[in-house]
């Protein structure tokens, strides 16, 4: 049998450690079921995304992102189309011809995977969507919505775009029971071909302890006091909605934090760890977290990472702390995994904190909306979940390892259903 080649046509940049930690988990699942393949992803940040990921995935350069020029990335697919029915008539002798190294890989692919994490979610629906499925169908490939989150959308128009792109779908597997439920209410019919799975990112494995211990040395993190960690989003739907009664939200947020990190370093005899979950250009959580430790009083109890860690380097620093407090969704699902508590800062119209926590693994009441947050209500939040995290950790420990299970299956689903 040939090797299979799997296209995900998105950009999942290593210096965002969710998304990182969402491709290897991806990566180890199909491991776990195809004995031979290749695993392909685009990149607008090459060197850094290809240096990182090393050899595990083909790191493809793209020249620019939808974000970034959506006319000239829309006629980029366009053009890829023709390609693609030039193709379909006469073969695979039509790619030699390709100088795109992004175009030759989506005529090659046998997969293509979309819709990683937030990647199609409203409350829009991107028409760059459509032109992949359109492409991919128009080439044959076998079309997979792949663990991640999907809608709402805002309009009837929208969603009728996003029935069209579930109907171009071979097989469609959502990572929590909100989007799930949003798709089979959009396009009940397609029942059979849709799985509720789980997030690729709880299949991340974490350092050894003895990598970990090396960090701490390194970091010089005490051990003199339980350790409570905080991952705060430099860029953020959770931020921007921060005290929406706020006049200036940003500046809110990160006084309030200041506060909050005080509280729990005076109040609960805690060293505090900072850590940037995201060190991408653009969404780099130091930021946000040097702006809150110039405002923090007990400085020498918090230590303020500045060192860039993987995905598996966070996880294992996670798994030493008592208590998580985080902005970042995949910062909780690697703290989760280590059966570290969380105490999740979200809002209810965010369908994959929400849904993931809340839904999947009943851990609703650690979820608190930002929307109304003050000192007093927040820190007596935290003294709640800190009087049961002997309880929490143990209810972890139960449920952790089904909800890894189900990560797992997504490689098993994809083998079963499609006929490669």
């Amino acid at each position: 049998m040939n090797k299979i080649k799997i296209l995900l046509p998105e950009e999942v940049p290593a210096s965002n450690h969710g998304e990182e930690a969402i491709l290897r988990g991806l990566f180890n699942t199909i491991e776990n079921y195809f004995d031979d393949f290749e695993f392909e992803i685009f990149s607008i940040d090459f060197e850094d995304d290809a240096s990182k990921y090393g050899n595990f995935v083909k790191v493809i350069e793209s020249s620019f992102s939808y974000q970034q020029n959506r006319i000239r990335y829309i006629l980029n697919y366009i053009a890829l189309l023709y390609w693609g029915i030039l193709h379909s008539i006469f073969g695979e002798r039509i790619i030699e011809y390709l100088r795109s190294l992004e175009k030759k890989a989506f005529l090659k692919a046998n997969i293509i995977l979309l819709g990683h994490d937030n990647y199609i979610t409203g409350p829009n629906f991107s028409v760059q969507h459509i032109l992949k499925t359109f492409i991919a169908k128009v080439t044959k490939k076998k079309l997979i919505l792949c663990v991640g989150s999907f809608g709402p959308f805002k309009s009837g128009l929208m969603e009728n775009l996003a029935k069209i792109f579930l109907q171009f779908m071979d097989l469609i597997i959502l990572r929590e029971p909100k989007s799930y439920e949003y798709c089979l209410s959009l396009m009940p019919g397609l029942k059979k071909k849709m799985f509720l799975g789980a997030d690729a990112a709880w299949l991340l494995r974490p350092i050894e302890q003895n990598q970990i211990d090396i960090i701490f040395r390194k970091e010089g993190i005490r051990k003199d006091a339980p350790l409570v960690g905080i991952t705060l989003a430099n860029k953020s739907v959770v931020r921007d909605n921060f005290g929406v009664f706020s006049a200036v939200s940003e500046s809110f947020h990160d006084e309030l934090i200041a506060r909050i990190v005080d509280y729990i370093v005076d109040n609960w005899m805690a060293n505090v760890i900072l850590l940037p979950h995201s060190t991408q250009m653009g969404n780099d959580d130091r930021f946000v977290n040097n702006n809150v430790y110039k405002l923090v009083k007990n400085k020498k109890q918090v230590f303020n990472i500045q060192t860039e860690y993987s995905a598996a380097e966070l996880k294992g620093i996670m798994g030493e702390l008592i208590l998580l407090i985080a902005e970042r969704t995949h910062s909780m699902i690697g703290a989760l995994g280590m059966c570290t508590p969380v105490i999740g800062l979200s809002f209810p119209n965010d369908f994959r904190t929400y849904s993931i926590l809340g839904d999947s693994l009943g851990l609703k009441d650690f979820l608190y909306d930002v929307r109304n947050i003050s000192f007093d209500d927040f820190s007596s939040f935290i003294n709640d979940k800190m009087g049961i995290l002997s309880e929490t950790r143990t209810y972890l420990e139960t449920n952790i390892p089904e909800v890894i299970k189900v990560a797992d299956k997504t490689g098993c689903i994809i083998r079963e259903n499609l006929k490669i």
